[in-house]
């Protein structure tokens, strides 16, 4: 089960109003407690009774649940998302769902699922200060751009992309230092050499025809 793009808030706790069976898939707040969590999802909750006869101290159920939905203090839920000591006492981690009372205590957690789901993507991540990968680099397509006297890849949406139209080419506009892009034509443009803006091969001017490929590496001018 993929957790790394679940959300976070600091400190969300409330209680439920309503006690719920151990299928139960929503859970209602006390009035005005659900802002107090995440409004994207998925998030994961915690929720616990306590052993009110010590002043609260004991645990005596325990179990983490996924949130799906929020409808102002209306939780949907999926039971037994994430593994943890059902009790004060267990010594084991356990994914057991419970029934629980009106007023035991919901809060937001981050569960180590999550941190071992982090640690995973991390672990396989690119390296910004270098590193050797072991896959393809797939380069994210683009919206088309219409061919202009300067065509601003600063607008580029994407590294491969579509240029349309036959409009003469000068200029790529100003772009970041070492930002590649594979492009496509889809019209005739020509493309104009300036030592400066387009340093193109041979420094001389290029006819584009449709379905010629051109890639670019910017100098940050």
């Amino acid at each position: 089960m993929p957790y790394v793009n679940a959300t976070v808030a600091n400190n969300a706790q409330g209680t439920l109003l309503a006690g719920i069976s151990a299928v139960a898939t929503t859970v209602v707040l006390n009035a005005g407690q659900g802002a107090l969590f995440p409004s994207t999802f998925p998030f994961f909750a915690k929720i616990e009774q306590y052993d009110t006869a010590i002043n609260n101290y004991r645990v005596l159920k325990r179990e983490i649940v996924k949130v799906t939905g929020r409808a102002t203090d209306t939780l949907t839920i999926v039971r037994s998302a994430g593994t943890c000591p059902s009790t004060y006492n267990s010594t084991t981690q356990t994914t057991t769902a419970f029934s629980f009372s009106a007023n035991d205590t919901i809060s937001h957690v981050l569960t180590a699922e999550q941190i071992k789901d982090i640690q995973d993507t991390l672990g396989t991540a690119l390296q910004t200060s270098g590193g050797t990968m072991t896959g393809v680099l797939i380069n994210a397509a683009g919206a088309n751009i219409a061919s202009a006297t300067t065509t601003n890849l600063a607008t580029a949406t994407g590294n491969s992309l579509n240029i349309t139209g036959a409009v003469t080419i000068t200029g790529f506009g100003t772009v970041t230092a070492g930002a590649y892009f594979a492009l496509t034509f889809t019209g005739a443009p020509l493309l104009t050499h300036n030592a400066t803006s387009l340093i193109l091969p041979g420094g001389a001017n290029i006819q584009a025809a449709a379905g010629d490929c051109m890639e670019l590496i910017s100098l940050g001018g």
